[in-house]
């Protein structure tokens, strides 16, 4: 969840489509982030950003390793097609 809101202010995705930036509440929903109450919270916005930098980092090594995981079962499942099953299903020949 703390991902999902971190992303929508890092990048404003999720806004309302009505809002722009000469609009008032353009700029009450990226002083949100201003008004939290920090104490409260029990952690710094400081501490919040560094996490959420790191966040990122292992979230992108992730997709990384689940992208080549998908590639390698996907060339193994491809590899027992025979050739003319790969033609027929519109596939090269052979894998590069």
């Amino acid at each position: 969840m703390l991902c999902a809101v971190m992303t929508v202010f890092e990048n404003g995705t999720g806004w309302p489509s009505d809002v722009s930036e000469n609009d008032v509440r353009y700029y009450d929903i990226f002083n949100l982030y201003d008004r939290v109450n920090w104490k409260e919270a029990g952690i710094t916005s400081r501490e919040l950003d560094k996490w959420w930098a790191e966040h990122k980092e292992r979230d992108n090594a992730r997709k990384e390793r689940e992208a080549v995981e998908l590639m390698n079962k996907r060339n193994k499942a491809l590899n027992k097609l025979t050739f003319d099953e790969r033609i027929l299903l519109g596939l090269p020949g052979k894998l590069v």
